[in-house]
């Protein structure tokens, strides 16, 4: 068995909070990215955004990627666009295994909205909806989709751990 579990999704997809009980269920460490990238920065993944733009994001959060990738025993709560470079893709596909949390897109804007500051990217439903259809095909080359649509995160959870052949449950 690889020694990562990358959660990948969309913005809203519950990454940190499934990867955080499925880390804990697996008695691993959890590795969020966004807060990684907010203590190392000492600024909000907004702020960063703002004052230096995407791609410089980007460039530090591939950076972020290639040190995590170091590690064991880890699941790693994702950014919702560290698939969108092809390096980090391959990187992933080695050094772990991915696992999409993919959710329908009303859902997404749900789970957004309860918190829609925090997300960069949001400026209204239609360039949330354009970004969701373009990074589908980032998430496609994930080792597994887990389809959360009306599902507890323990059920979600439940199910990595089946799909992994981990007889633990929470």
């Amino acid at each position: 068995m690889k020694s990562l579990v990358y959660m990948t999704g969309f913005m809203g997809a519950g990454k940190s909070t499934i990867g955080s009980l499925l880390a804990s269920a697996m008695n691993w460490k959890f590795i969020d990215m966004d807060l990684l990238i907010e203590k190392q920065q000492q600024c909000s993944i907004f702020e960063i955004f703002r004052l230096q733009g995407e791609g410089c994001f980007r460039k530090i959060e591939s950076r972020i990627l290639h040190t995590i990738a170091q590690s064991t025993e880890a699941v790693v709560a994702t950014g919702g666009g560290v698939l969108l470079r092809a390096r980090n893709r391959e990187l992933m596909k080695k050094t772990g295994v991915q696992v999409w949390l993919q959710w329908e897109f009303d859902n997404l804007v749900r789970n957004v909205m309860k918190n829609p500051s925090a997300r960069p990217l949001y400026t209204d439903e239609n360039s949330f909806r354009n970004l969701f259809n373009k990074r589908q095909k980032g998430y496609a080359g994930a080792d597994t989709v887990i389809k959360c649509d009306n599902k507890s995160p323990e059920i979600i959870v439940n199910e990595i751990l089946q799909y992994m052949s981990i007889s633990t449950t929470i």
